[in-house]
């Protein structure tokens, strides 16, 4: 990708490249020289230069004993690597009745009651990791499968792009398996040909299984037979 009208300085500064990043991609802060590192990725860096960082008496920037309130995702890109249970508390009401209508969904094909806890707890994982998939579905699209990151710029000043897999492929592809195995392995999956989609159509579908449950056990206790 060639600019012939842009030759400012911004287009030769180097740029740290660090890979150990938090997305995988190349850090691009300024350095002085090509190959060095910026004050986050130096061997030696222990933290930001003067001038620079969190006011004094900041404490929730990095490296400090602050950081984001609980349950907090703002930062969040995919959410593939959240916290089951904070993922979970961070979903809207319909997002999570998608989430628990997935588990009332394989329990009709499971071995076992709701008494199971442990088996409930099993699925209810693999459902908050399905929901993480859905949802990384939109990211990943929007960025590829084949992400493209400007590693540096030539002698001319054209950026020099690098292609590679998208960072959240991996863990997209390992919540797929783990899910299959955890349903195969309680019986809810008949077959490794089963198709997860099959559970529950839409998150509306689900929170209108949760609902029907919520009435039946309002029936059940008025004395009426709510059972499934």
């Amino acid at each position: 990708m060639t600019n012939t009208e842009d030759t400012s300085d911004d287009a030769s500064t180097p740029v740290c490249e660090s890979r150990e990043t938090t997305t995988g991609d190349p850090c691009q802060r300024p350095v002085s020289n090509p190959g060095d590192r910026c004050y986050l990725h130096r061997d030696d860096a222990d933290g930001p230069p003067a001038g620079h960082g969190a006011p004094e008496g900041n404490d929730n920037a990095l490296a400090n004993d602050g950081g984001a309130p609980p349950a907090n995702g703002n930062a969040e890109r995919h959410g593939l690597h959240a916290d089951r249970s904070l993922y979970y508390e961070r979903l809207e009401d319909d997002e999570q009745a998608w989430v628990d209508g997935m588990v009332d969904s394989w329990l009709e094909d499971a071995p076992f009651t709701r008494e199971n806890l442990a088996g409930v707890e099993l699925l209810r994982k693999a459902a908050i990791d399905e929901h993480k998939r859905r949802k990384a579905n939109d990211y990943i699209a929007a960025k590829g499968v084949i992400t493209e990151n400007v590693v540096g710029y030539d002698d001319e000043g054209d950026p020099i792009v690098k292609k590679s897999e998208n960072p959240a492929h991996l863990p997209y592809s390992r919540l797929a398996g783990d899910t299959i195995r955890t349903l195969k392995e309680l019986g809810v999956l008949e077959s490794p040909d089963a198709q997860l989609a099959d559970s529950v159509a839409s998150w509306g579908e689900a929170a209108q299984k949760v609902a029907q449950r919520e009435d039946d056990d309002v029936d059940t206790h008025a004395g009426g037979d709510g059972r499934r």
